[in-house]
């Protein structure tokens, strides 16, 4: 039997809020000072409230995916794994568990 562990990879597998963060500033300039109340809403809302609340046209999306992958791209390799995931992970593969990660 094939055995199967799925994980999401933002505040599973690493923290990278901050770098989301980082690329939403650069696509959203206007945005660039953000409160502190209007951080919570990018960490804790949907994208569709999150565009709401930001006044973000749904047809800007795809171009903005575009870009921000662009922009992540960069940076990406600054995001780091939780303490102990690489082991726990690493554990898991060797019991036979089939890893993968959905984001």
């Amino acid at each position: 039997m094939n055995r199967l562990v799925v994980f999401d990879f933002d505040g599973t597998i690493a923290d990278s809020f901050d770098a989301a963060l980082t690329v939403f500033k650069q696509l959203v300039p206007e945005q660039e000072n953000l409160t502190e109340e209007q951080i919570e809403v990018l960490r804790n809302k949907p994208y569709k409230e999150i565009l709401e609340y930001f006044n973000i046209s749904f047809f800007r999306v795809p171009s903005l995916v575009v870009k921000g992958r662009q922009i992540l791209k960069k940076s990406i390799h600054k995001v780091q794994p939780f303490p102990d995931v690489d082991s726990a992970l690493a554990k898991l593969k060797a019991d036979g568990y089939t890893l993968c990660i959905i984001s």
